[in-house]
């Protein structure tokens, strides 16, 4: 009985000390971040098409069957582990090697435009002006085809800053 009396108790005490604390209301805490007058650096930020070349540029160069074969994960594995000899039988298995064009003009011709990969490019450095950075992405071609970088250091426009945190203060892309 004892013991009932003394966890009532404690009990009674721990849910009358909560609620002063609660009505007392206590002052949250406030972070400030501190940076240059200019903010901090923005990165480069590339994008890619998980589909790097359009269907219709593949069925009008009739290069389907040796896209279909190359973008495989299986066949990237041979060139990766550069088993190319593995490689060029496995293509001339398929009759694939006739082709004239590079891998290069491939994506570089076949891509995805900008206008078609990235509907809206929204940059607010300064959170009053958020501009359009369409033409600020520069085409770069990687191993996974034709990408758009911003703010690349091909770009003519001077570096980009951030002044402070949150999605609204920086990079928005709308991507198809």
């Amino acid at each position: 009985m004892l013991i009932l009396v003394i966890s009532a108790s404690a009990c009674l005490y721990t849910i009358v000390d909560h609620f002063v604390i609660f009505f007392n209301k206590p002052t949250a805490t406030t972070v400030n971040i501190e940076t240059k007058d200019n903010g901090l650096p923005f990165p480069a930020v590339t994008v890619c098409n998980l589909n790097p070349v359009l269907r219709s540029y593949a069925e009008e160069n009739n290069i389907t069957e040796f896209l279909e074969v190359f973008l495989n994960p299986s066949f990237q594995s041979f060139v990766r582990d550069g088993e190319s000899s593995n490689c060029n039988n496995f293509l001339e298995s398929l009759g694939l090697t006739n082709s004239t064009l590079t891998l290069n003009e491939v994506y570089t011709d076949g891509g995805n435009e900008v206008e078609n990969f990235i509907i809206a490019c929204q940059f607010n450095e300064n959170r009053t002006i958020s501009e359009d950075c369409k033409d600020e992405l520069q085409p770069v071609l990687t191993e996974f085809g034709l990408c758009y970088t911003f703010n690349s250091i091909r770009n003519k426009k001077a570096d980009r800053f951030i002044r402070s945190p949150g999605r609204r203060n920086s990079l928005q892309l709308s991507i198809n």
